[in-house]
């Protein structure tokens, strides 16, 4: 037969005697066409435009930014540690230095860079399906590009292309691999080489380039006896530490003295909510593929290949080819391929479903963090599925060109690209350049701030700008001064965060202070960088207005520079939707007399504080900060200090993907959190003994099924005055507001009574607000008693509810159906505003900690206030969709406890909310007098008086339901009207009604228009009333002619004298205050300073300290301080103090402790910097909550050095472990002698154990994903391997398993289109079903079961069973001991057959082409040798079911050897260099 073989083919004309090209040069013209599809698809994405990759210093400013990472310790954020920036430098880093270096634009460096990771991940698996013997060169083509096109990889290309980057780098960590087992020597060189692949990872992300090198691990610990596996294990677990030593050391260094902000990101149930079965498979279980931000979708091109039919069907039929190529006859490398693959789905679907999803969700949110997002194991998925697609492509001995299957991977390849060029590879918001005004500003900066430190304000949670989303702040790349900003990611410290937090919160609500100024230039803030081109979509109420009514109200701040053009709308505005007033773009705020970077206060003049940091903003606003240190809670716990106990750290739960709102109300303390597992606040565990918390009386507890004030309410109407208690309040001004994103339909409010009660005279009154939707129409009332349904009539008032006759211990009132349909029913909401019930009275206190010896008790109201009016530099607004409530509304209960009985001194701060009140003082001018029917807010700019005052700033807008709105202005002395003149804002100014009655029933009517005159006939009055009937007038000023408008309110400050403050009651009884502050404050609902008439009793234990009932002010604020108490402490006394050198890692500075003193530094505590002076360490400490300091003995003069000792280690171990790449690189150039390797064949055993263990397998993986029901359909699906061969004919056949993919997808994209109870069933539970089936044909697929009948395989073709025995003494060509025993035996050469038994060489069978039309030549690959075939060739005839020519039984020995030595079960693959 062999002669017969070589005469056929000794007889074929030669390529070039025929006339045809070259295949060589055909090859590479097919490969250089597929990378420059692949560059199009890169540089096709926002052509000219900077896109949000990875990170912003790369494209505006590479090499400062590598710089930085030669450091550990960065200036930014008042001192951190960088996260991971030595992983940049090498090898991304560098390529946009050198980018940078040859003056290439910024955006073409990005889209070479993106360019380049796809055509090495494209090239990569070419070059390792040719190592690993699989299929024709054509479908290797196919194949590779499946895995350069992983969905996976192309939603975050754009965006975190540090992420693919291992994943490209994959196949080229095991090509080197790949050639060695199949040769004596070289495992040296082999591995060196794998390990530069593995370095050319990068280490911006660890846990990526850990995913993908647990690839070549399986690879080489499934690699057969006689390849030497252990040792070449050893020297590739050598190379890769050496590889990766320059980042992880470095990585160990972060983790031991970076601050942790792990527990504050996503949550293992966010993560693996998307991590179902379908999704791994298809490459789309990456979370923030789901993730819409304000509509929008994070990645879109992610969302598209999760959410759209078309680009879901492409994705599934691409996985569901390379299942059934997975699942074929004849795999090489099956073991490697199958283990990898089962492992990577079992791993990225913990914690998605199954029994022990919860555990493993709570592993993942603990230790294993780092892992939190087990999508990066994708590799594990993809690499597999890319090489089955390659050799389902590939014809086997006998067949024709597999047309069905190529023209199928081609439209699905087809539908993946299109998808990702419709879309491009980046996320909206590219932009050409950073603004010229951003780099003066920051160069502005850089000139004066010296070191002194920069807040940018308002906090956002990415840098997204109306110029662009470059997600990193500019600032990074452009500032050198020391600044901190909010971020969504905490940085530097817990206590920075909560401070920088509640400056955010007084900034964007408006509420500027003394105590704002002083706490900022104590943090060493000399300037703040107001940034008012944010884009507004991610304000959340942070409008640049607000931002500027807080710095223009707190002294001591000024506007010092201003930068760029306008920004905020310039069309005509109104009063009450120009919420968005004009700015510039950028602006530099100054605050006086800041402290500089370093400074010394006595030790004696401490505070003790228990609480949070941002209690010093209270303590400030009270005068009782006075620049003295702060020891927060158990710091330097033996240090003297007056105490302060404070309510600023409630026990609370946030959602840390919002900066402003959505934190719960303050809990109980035996209160679950709404999010079990997550974290609840920025703090440390240790301060938890701390926390304020809420406690009822009258009843046990009131809850509701959602709430607007809930931490997952929909963002845009978080409201924290929304809660449960404002049902029962008692307070008709407040309201529980549904929330949850269903609508209000089946939502419910519950009170437990504690007691057994038995309701009488029940009534609710529910809101009849057109911002919340249509109010309810019917209700039902379940008690324990029964379940009472009934309509509800559409009024406000209080109307009585039937209830179930006999006692109870709870009541529960659900929303059953409304008055009408919502035209948003996610967004509307049903308004409880009081549910009353007889003997029943709640009360809602916050109870402070309590701690031994007690102190000063400092008391703040809860955040979240947000006025209803703003002023800007056009006018004030004034809406009540502007307004948010505290959670407290207009209450202010406390209780804290005292030590023993004495009289304190109460002080605090209080706003004046009554309007008739606020009408009255404001009412300076005797001669004219003004009122209204109504007013659309109850906040002091929207008043009357606005209406005629002289400033066009004011403007009176009637309340939303007033039907006939009016202003009645009376003077003194009776004149004739012949004109009256009605302003208006210029978006306002429409034609108008207006009826104008005076005197002794006179009355006119006149239609104004733009210019607001109108003329009357003479009418002599002394009053006027303006009546707009059927309207609603937003009027700026009302000119009469010889009638004077109100004065403008005086500049003197206004003092109440005592009973005229705020009325508040301690244990009881009613303390009378006095109160003082300006007339500037009551017109801008600013708080006043109050302080009790006397001194106040407290006795010793609990005390009680709430408002009077309705009264005028709301409390804002309260110190109760004792005797001696922290007012008692005198004013820090500052110590000598010079900076001599300052630079990031190192500083000295001259000091002279005339007292024991703390030496602080504005900069985040960390343990890592040490100060010496005279060879002496300071012991370090940390003061307020978060800044470094030492103690510095008495009588101490000279020079103090301050150095940062892990950067010594840093540096060490980054160029260390840097300079061992160049020894990997001489290694894996070293010339050696490669010879080929003797590989002993085994005995084919497997049988009824192997289709035990694989039924075995599959039940594992379906317990682990989808319970017992999840065990018995993956049982099921693999125990057909036990069924008689007619009957698992099609089961397992490959194009089975591939159907049943398409088909989970197709279900799962249904299921999301549904409503329903049912759609669940369908988008989760029977695709995971399906793809059990799936994963479980897999799994039968080690067991080396046939794939069809049970047939025994063609000639060429091998049997399917991967578990032999050794026969021979398994050893080295080298004479030693083969590696026996390593995973079980494996089979040598599994999928392939011996060169004796090749087809072209038994049957004279000529060689066929290959999928895509190119003969399956012997010697044109690149890199074939001995004659090996591009893919395996077989012959003869099978039962044909699948397609499949060739299924004949082939008569093998127990031992195969080639004469030549080589590894008899590799003939059909590619041979190796």
């Amino acid at each position: 037969m062999a002669a017969v073989t070589q005469t056929a083919v000794a007889e074929r004309p030669s390529r070039e005697e025929a006339g045809e090209p070259d295949p060589a040069l055909r090859e590479r013209l097919r490969v250089l066409l597929c990378c420059a599809c692949l560059c199009l698809l890169a540089t096709a994405t926002r052509p000219g435009k900077i896109i949000p990759d990875t990170k912003i210093d790369l494209p505006i400013d590479p090499a400062r930014f590598l710089g930085r990472a030669l450091h550990l310790w960065d200036v930014e954020q008042f001192g951190q540690l960088q996260n991971q920036a030595a992983g940049y430098l090498f090898p991304m880093g560098p390529f946009y230095v050198l980018g940078h270096l040859i003056g290439l634009p910024a955006w073409i460096v990005q889209r070479f860079w993106l360019a380049l990771l796809l055509c090495a991940a494209f090239l990569g698996t070419r070059r390792l399906a040719e190592r690993l013997g699989i299929g024709s060169p054509g479908a290797r083509l196919a194949g590779a590009m499946a895995y350069a096109l992983s969905p996976h990889a192309l939603a975050v290309m754009g965006i975190n292309s540090s992420e693919y980057l291992p994943l490209a780098m994959l196949p080229w960590i095991i090509v080197p691999l790949a050639t060695v087992t199949r040769r004596d020597g070289g495992r040296i060189r082999a591995a060196a080489r794998s390990g530069l692949a593995v370095a050319c990872c990068g280490g911006i992300n660890a846990t990526a380039v850990l995913a993908v090198v647990v690839v070549p691990a399986l690879f080489v610990l499934t690699r057969p006896r006689g390849t030497a596996r252990v040792r070449l294990l050893a020297w590739w677990a050598a190379a890769v530490a050496c590889a990766t030593a320059w980042w992880s050391v470095p990585l160990v260094l972060l983790g031991r003295y970076a601050f942790s902000w792990l527990t504050y990101t996503e949550k293992a149930v966010t993560t693996t909510s998307s991590t179902s079965l379908a999704d791994i498979l298809r490459g789309t279980e990456r979370w923030t593929n789901m993730l819409l931000v304000d509509g929008s979708p994070w990645l879109p091109l992610g969302h598209l290949f999760l959410s759209r039919t078309l680009p879901v069907l492409a994705t599934a039929a691409v996985a569901a080819l390379g299942v059934a190529g997975l699942s074929r006859r004849g795999l090489p490398e099956r073991t490697f391929l199958l283990v990898t693959l089962l492992l990577g789905v079992t791993v990225i679907v913990s914690g998605h479903a199954g029994p022990f999803a919860g555990e493993v969700r709570q592993w993942i949110d603990g230790p294993l963090s780092p892992l939190r997002n087990l999508y990066k194991f994708d590799g594990l998925v993809r690499l597999p599925l890319a090489l089955g697609l390659v050799h389902l492509l590939t014809p086997l001995g006998g067949e024709r060109r597999r047309t069905r299957p190529v023209a199928a991977a081609l439209v699905a390849l087809a539908g993946v690209g299109v998808s990702a060029l419709g879309t491009g590879l980046s996320v909206s918001g590219d932009f050409t350049s950073v603004p010229p005004y951003w780099r003066q500003a920051t160069s502005w900066l850089n000139a004066h701030a010296g070191n002194q430190g920069v807040i940018t304000v308002p906090g956002s949670r990415f840098a997204e700008y109306l110029w662009g989303r470059p997600l990193d702040e500019v600032t990074e790349p452009l500032m050198t001064a020391r600044w901190a900003e909010r971020q969504i990611v905490p940085a530097g410290s817990a206590g920075l965060t909560r401070l920088m937090d509640a400056i955010d919160q007084r900034l964007t609500s408006g509420q500027g202070s003394a105590g704002l100024t002083e706490v900022l230039g104590r943090m060493g803030v000399r300037y703040v960088l107001v940034r008012n081109d944010l884009k507004r979509d991610d304000l959340r109420g942070a409008w640049p207005a607000r931002v500027h009514e807080a710095l223009y109200s707190s002294p001591g701040i000024s506007r010092v520079a201003s930068f760029g053009g306008v920004a905020g709308t310039t069309l005509p505005g109104d009063a009450v939707n120009t919420v968005d007033q004009p700015y510039p773009a950028v602006e530099v705020f100054e605050v006086a007399d800041a402290d500089g970077v370093v400074g010394m206060t006595g030790v004696d003049q401490a505070l003790r504080l228990y609480g949070s940091p941002e209690a010093m903003l209270t303590l400030a606003d009270n005068g009782l900060l006075d620049g003295r240190p702060v020891l927060l809670d158990d710091d330097d716990p033996g240090a003297p200090g007056r105490t302060a106990v404070s309510d600023s750290l409630r026990r609370v739960q946030r959602n840390f993907g919002e900066l402003r709102g959505q934190t719960s109300p303050t809990m109980t303390a035996d209160e679950r959190p709404g999010r079990p597992g997550d974290e609840r606040d920025f703090m440390e565990n240790a301060w938890d003994r701390y926390s304020t918390v809420a406690t009822y009386t009258g009843i046990r507890d009131v809850t509701a099924s959602s709430s607007a004030s809930d931490i997952d309410s929909i963002a845009q109407i978080d409201d924290p005055g929304a809660l449960p208690y404002a049902a029962i309040d008692g307070n008709p001004w407040t309201r529980w507001e549904t929330g949850g994103w269903n609508g209000p339909v089946g939502q419910w409010l519950k009170v437990d009574f504690g007691r057994s009660v038995t309701p009488k005279n029940v009534t609710a009154a529910f809101s009849q607000d057109s911002w919340l939707g249509p109010p309810p129409s019917r209700i039902e009332i379940l008690t324990q008693s029964g379940r009472v349904e009934q309509n509800v009539a559409r009024t406000s008032a209080a109307q009585p509810l039937a209830v179930a006759p006999g006692p109870t211990t709870w009541l529960r009132v659900r929303v059953l159906a409304l008055a009408e349909q919502p035209l948003v029913p996610s967004g509307a909401r049903v308004g409880l505003s009081e549910l009353h019930v007889d003997g029943v009275q709640a009360l809602r206190q916050y109870r402070l900690p309590a701690v031994t010896g007690g102190g000063t008790a400092v008391m703040t109201r809860a955040p979240g206030r947000v006025p209803a009016c703003m002023p800007g530099p056009i006018r004030w607004v004034c809406s009540p969709q502007l307004q948010r409530q505290d959670e407290e509304g207009f209450a202010f209960d406390r209780t804290f406890t005292a030590p023993a009985a004495a009289r304190v001194r109460l002080t605090g701060t209080a706003a004046l909310t009554d309007t008739a009140l606020i009408q009255r003082y404001m009412s300076t001018d005797p001669r004219v007098t003004v009122a209204a029917s109504s007013a659309a807010t109850n906040e002091p700019a929207g008043m009357a008086r606005s209406a005629f005052d002289g400033d066009p700033a004011t403007t009176w807008i009637p309340a939303d339901g007033d039907t006939d709105p009016a202003l009645a202005l009376r003077w003194r002395r009776a004149t004739v009207v012949r004109k009256i003149t009605v302003r208006r804002p210029p978006g306002a100014s429409g034609l108008l009604t207006v009826r104008v009655e005076g005197d002794r029933g006179q009355w006119r009517e006149g239609v104004i228009g733009a210019d607001g005159v109108l003329t009357i006939a003479p009418m002599r009055t002394a009053r006027l009333t303006l009546r707009f009937p059927g309207e609603t007038p937003q009027v700026t000023d009302i000119v009469i002619p010889h009638v004077p408008n109100l004065r403008r309110l005086p500049a003197a400050n206004l003092s109440l004298r005592c009973g005229l403050g705020p009325k508040l009651r301690v244990n009881g009884r009613t303390v009378p205050t006095r109160a003082s502050g300006s007339f500037a404050d009551v017109l801008a609902g600013r708080p006043l300073r109050f302080t009790a008439c006397r001194t106040v009793r407290l006795r010793a234990g609990a005390n009680t300290l709430d408002p009077v009932a309705f009264d005028s002010f709301r409390i804002d604020s309260a110190v109760v301080d004792p005797a001696d108490g922290i007012a008692s402490v005198p004013p820090a006394r500052q110590s000598y103090v010079r900076v001599t050198r300052w630079t990031s890692q190192a500083r000295t500075v001259e000091v002279d402790a005339e007292q024991e003193s703390y030496l602080t530094v504005d900069e985040n505590y960390n343990a890592g910097w040490r100060a010496t002076i005279g060879g002496r360490t300071l012991r370090s400490v940390r003061l307020d909550g978060w800044r470094q300091a030492w103690i510095v003995p008495r009588g101490t003069v000279g020079t103090v050095r301050l150095t940062y000792g892990p950067d010594r280690v840093y540096r060490a171990a980054l160029f260390s472990g840097i300079g061992l790449l160049p020894l990997l690189l001489l290694a894996a150039l070293w010339p050696v002698r490669l010879t080929p390797r003797t590989v002993v064949a085994r005995r084919r055993v497997g049988g009824r154990a192997g289709e035990a263990t694989a039924v075995l397998v599959s039940a594992a993986i379906g317990l682990w994903s989808g319970g017992v029901v999840g065990v018995c359909v993956a049982a099921g699906a693999a125990a057909f391997v036990w069924t008689p061969r007619r009957w698992r004919a099609w089961p397992l056949s490959p194009w089975a398993a591939g159907g049943v993919l398409l088909a989970a997808s197709v279900v799962a994209l249904a299921g999301a289109r549904m409503d329903g109870p049912h759609a669940e069933v369908f988008a989760e539970l029977l695709p995971r079903l399906l793809c059990l089936a799936v994963v479980a044909r897999l799994a039968v697929g080690l067991s080396g079961a046939p794939d069809r009948s049970g047939a025994p395989p063609a000639r060429g073709e091998p049997e399917d069973r991967p578990l032999d025995v050794v026969e021979g003494d398994g050893r080295d060509r080298d004479g030693q001991q083969g590696d026996h025993g390593e995973l079980g035996d494996e089979v040598a050469g599994e999928g392939s057959v011996p060169d004796e038994l090749a087809p072209a060489d038994q049957d004279g069978h000529l060689p066929e082409e290959d999928a895509v039309g190119d003969a399956a030549e012997e010697s044109h690959d690149a890199v074939a040798e001995n004659g090996a075939h591009d893919g395996i060739a077989g012959r003869g005839e099978g039962d044909g079911a699948d397609g499949e020519d060739g299924d004949q039984p082939v008569q093998q020995e127990t031992e195969l050897r080639r004469p030549d030595g080589v590894d008899g079960g590799e003939v059909g693959r590619p041979g190796e260099r």
